[in-house]
């Protein structure tokens, strides 16, 4: 997007404050845009830049827990790839272990005792968040258990 510099003598200095603003948030977003298509941000490419609705009304504890989740910061061998050789899923080990693996890996599942596979990572739904965020710690605290156990 190009700055209209001829504008600049046809309006108020306000009203160019709020052009340039304008135009500076609107190339922001493009940059999010292209930046959330890598792998860690997939989750959120869609999303609009502003404070969400679990962070305003769940405890701090929940929320980072599902930032996490979202940004794809838990504890998983494909979220952390220079931490193991072998990407394959801890429980299972068929497949490479992603975050949208474990949501739906029946290991886990039976594991943790409970099937989340009807929610949806994506949800701005604020209690479906709150339960995937419940589950993928649940898989960080099976992963941490076994690796102390394997050491």
């Amino acid at each position: 997007m190009l700055i209209d510099l001829d504008k600049a003598s046809e309006v108020t200095k306000l009203q160019w404050k709020g052009y340039i603003k304008n135009i500076l948030k609107e190339m922001l977003n493009v940059k999010m845009k292209e930046e959330c298509r890598k792998t860690k941000m997939r989750f959120i490419e869609d999303d609009e830049y502003e404070q969400k609705e679990y962070v305003k009304k769940s405890n701090v504890t929940t929320s980072k827990q599902i930032m996490k989740t979202r940004l794809n910061m838990i504890n998983l061998k494909s979220n952390f790839k220079g931490s193991s050789i072998d990407q394959r899923c801890t429980a299972c080990k068929k497949e490479n272990e992603t975050t949208e693996h474990v949501l739906r890996c029946e290991k886990y599942k039976k594991l943790i005792n409970k099937d989340i596979q009807n929610y949806n990572i994506k949800t701005d739904n604020i209690e479906n968040l709150k339960i995937i965020s419940e589950y993928m710690n649940c898989i960080e605290g099976f992963k941490e258990k076994n690796n102390n156990q394997n050491d």
